[in-house]
């Protein structure tokens, strides 16, 4: 019984392909799952807000790759003092100082903070000089930098992109802006796709 409920469900689904040949059918839903697939990757589900008290002093394990240095970006149309996003509108670079750039980052714990001239860090700089320059995303090793972080201000609606070429997610409602006080850099592990 549970058998034949379950063909006249997938029979139902099918029939909204229209009068699709099998194969073609097949070819459409599979392009259909490739396609949710990636919009799960490029729009990541929404993270966490970090918002803390404007000075206050925190430990942050960042999981980082050397080209987050300029992959990561956020878009926000206002600042905090003297720290913007990479992006103050749609298409709209900030061409200030990469120390007044505000980029998100991730803890391995999964909170999120905007930081601003991380990968100006001398433990950082060391770390992108170590790798070999000009290999793709797919083949960059994975390490955490271990950062001692000062909490500067909260930004509200803004939106954020993992990589470069990617469109920005959907709007997160806040999170800390922080700038770098010291930092150290764990070992580099191999980067899963």
């Amino acid at each position: 019984m549970l058998q034949l409920k379950l063909q006249t469900t997938n029979e139902k689904h099918l029939h909204l392909l229209g009068g699709l040949r099998p194969l073609q059918k097949g070819i459409v839903l599979s392009a259909a799952l490739l396609v949710a697939a990636g919009v799960g990757a490029v729009f990541p589900r929404q993270v966490a807000e970090s918002v803390l008290s404007v000075g206050e002093n925190v430990d942050a394990d960042i999981t980082l790759l050397t080209s987050d240095s300029h992959d990561v970006q956020c878009l926000a149309e206002t600042s905090v003092s003297k720290f913007y996003c990479s992006y103050v509108a749609q298409g709209k670079a900030w061409t200030g100082a990469e120390a007044n750039t505000i980029r998100p980052y991730m803890t391995v714990q999964g909170q999120l903070y905007l930081v601003a001239g991380l990968f100006q860090n001398a433990a950082l700089q060391a770390r992108v000089g170590a790798e070999p320059p000009g290999l793709p995303r797919e083949q960059l090793n994975r390490f955490t930098a271990h950062c001692r972080l000062e909490i500067i201000g909260t930004l509200h609606n803004f939106r954020l992109r993992w990589q470069s070429n990617a469109p920005f997610g959907p709007p997160q409602a806040t999170a800390s802006v922080a700038r770098v006080l010291d930092c150290t850099v764990e070992a580099s592990q191999p980067s899963s796709p």
